[in-house]
């Protein structure tokens, strides 16, 4: 089996050439997307792009954000970069890996190949649906115009064309909900089986073209959800409710802590000692014996600048196996 990690970076060029190093092999070749804004040289990217072989950076660079559609299209760029490999080498990959350019895995390389192989083709996703409506209307609602309203007081000093954008964007907001209703019920009554859950997944190929194939067919969903709030971590677990596969989900019963998200890369929302700020704290070596006992494949995030040892500790554990 051979398997695509989909890589999204937008900084500290050093610890992304080290996590391609680390995933990198001959069953796993890695497409990587460089955020527009991140400035680096040509020599850079090819740098990151020699740094290991099966590496393939994509041109097409955005800017990602969260809480918008970028990084969906970014996901989405990368798995078209994939097909396009396919198609030119014959290659056919088994399953693709969505990861940040944070993330780092804490098996090794034949731990990971060997449990892909035993479980495909499960997909493998946090996917959230039954008992939290509340969750979904949140997930679901218009923040497309309160993001534009964010960039808005970002890009404009205080003035009448910030309030007069401001105004605009409240009153379209209005109209949107009176006459066309909140994208969760807009994407209801199109059959949509929604769902939620972590940003990061590990999916099959047989998910990966209903996918697509979904999008070609499906132009009014498409904008409909381009509108809504976090789709990062909604649209994915959508479409594999709607896929095949969707009575195929890998079974996360005994493999994950309580409160945990059901992803196999553990994001350090609650590490001892610290609140849950509403975003993983960055691991250090205080943290790795209790990481390192995680059965997931992957963690997240780690920050070279503030703590580096821990990669060290994670390499020498991780080659012994």
């Amino acid at each position: 089996m051979t398997h695509a990690a989909l890589i999204i970076a937008h900084k500290n060029k050093e610890q992304l050439i080290r996590l391609i190093k680390a995933v990198s092999s001959d069953s796993v070749h890695v497409f990587i997307h460089l955020d527009k804004n991140w400035k680096l040289s040509k020599e850079e990217i090819c740098e990151i792009a020699a740094c290991a072989k099966n590496v393939f950076v994509i041109n097409k660079r955005i800017h990602g954000e969260l809480d918008n559609w970028s990084l969906v299209q970014i996901a989405l760029n990368l798995i078209d970069a994939a097909a396009y490999n396919e198609n030119k080498t014959g290659e056919k990959y088994s399953y693709f890996m969505l990861l940040s350019g944070q993330d780092y895995p804490i098996k090794s390389k034949r731990y990971i190949t060997d449990f892909l192989e035993r479980e495909y083709p499960k997909p493998i996703i946090d996917v959230e649906t039954n008992g939290v409506p509340e969750m979904l209307g949140r997930k679901f609602g218009f923040a497309y115009y309160t993001n534009k309203i964010d960039n808005i007081q970002r890009d404009y000093k205080k003035g009448l064309i910030r309030k007069f954008l401001v105004l605009n964007t409240v009153i379209a907001e209005k109209f949107a909900v009176k006459f066309l209703g909140m994208p969760l019920n807009r994407l209801e009554k199109l059959g949509l089986k929604l769902g939620f859950g972590s940003a990061w997944w590990i999916l099959p190929h047989k998910v990966i073209d209903f996918i697509s194939n979904y999008i070609n067919e499906n132009k009014k969903a498409i904008k409909i959800y381009k509108k809504t709030a976090t789709p990062e971590e909604t649209f994915f677990q959508t479409m594999v409710n709607m896929s095949p596969l969707y009575k195929d989900v890998f079974d996360p019963k005994g493999f994950y802590e309580k409160n945990e998200q059901h992803s196999l890369t553990y994001a350090n929302f609650r590490a001892p000692g610290k609140e849950n700020v509403g975003h993983p704290h960055v691991i250090t070596v205080e943290d790795f014996d209790r990481i390192m006992a995680k059965k997931a494949l992957f963690a997240r995030k780690f920050d070279t600048t503030v703590d580096g040892k821990v990669l060290d500790m994670i390499d020498r554990e991780i080659a012994d196996e």
